[in-house]
């Protein structure tokens, strides 16, 4: 899920950096075609101000995609934690279930043997006479 996230992610900002670098090379390309002094300096400025931007966002991308890393990170240990102790538990249920089966194996027969129907009717005719 993390994966399809940062995926996702990354297209929204490859779409978006490209957008910024158009941006950019058509402010290049009305500077370089420019006559007007006062229009070439604002061009100019508008052209640091979007270079300037186009870092900011490079820096949140590369910040965000740590966060995700990490997330992951989190997650998977988390999971590998919690498949740990399932497993163990599970493992300590087998061996209780185990230990239970022998402790049972080493008792007599006659112990283990509750008394089936016809026996108790036996038991009651016997208490009656």
């Amino acid at each position: 899920m993390i994966q399809t996230i940062k995926s996702q992610f990354k297209k929204r900002q490859d779409q978006k950096r490209e957008k910024d670098e158009q941006d950019l090379y058509e402010k290049n390309k009305q500077y370089q075609n420019s006559t007007n002094e006062d229009h070439k300096q604002d061009l100019w400025n508008e052209i640091q101000e979007l270079k300037k931007e186009i870092k900011i966002k490079e820096k949140m991308v590369d910040d965000l995609n740590t966060m995700l890393d990490s997330v992951k990170n989190e997650v998977s240990k988390d999971i590998k934690e919690r498949t740990r102790k399932l497993k163990l538990k599970d493992l300590q249920k087998n061996k209780s279930k185990e230990n239970l089966e022998d402790f049972l194996n080493q008792l007599p027969d006659n112990i283990l043997r509750l008394p089936g129907p016809e026996e108790e009717n036996k038991q009651k005719h016997d208490s009656v006479s």
